[in-house]
């Protein structure tokens, strides 16, 4: 998984939630958009989310 920050991140998020077809085509982890996605839907940001996935794999 890539770490994206500043704008990037939110362009990036703002790309995959607008073409979450084409993010899976080029790749994208469909486990990943889902995630983004449903932290999108409780008013997560990226850097929320990479956190999370930070946090965890620390244990």
């Amino acid at each position: 998984m890539k770490n994206y920050d500043g704008w990037i991140s939110w362009k990036w998020e703002e790309y995959v939630l607008n073409n979450v077809a084409v993010g899976v085509e080029n790749g994208l982890d469909i486990d990943w958009v889902v995630l983004i996605l449903e932290a999108k839907k409780m008013g997560l940001s990226i850097k929320d989310v990479q956190s999370f996935l930070s946090e965890q794999a620390k244990k």
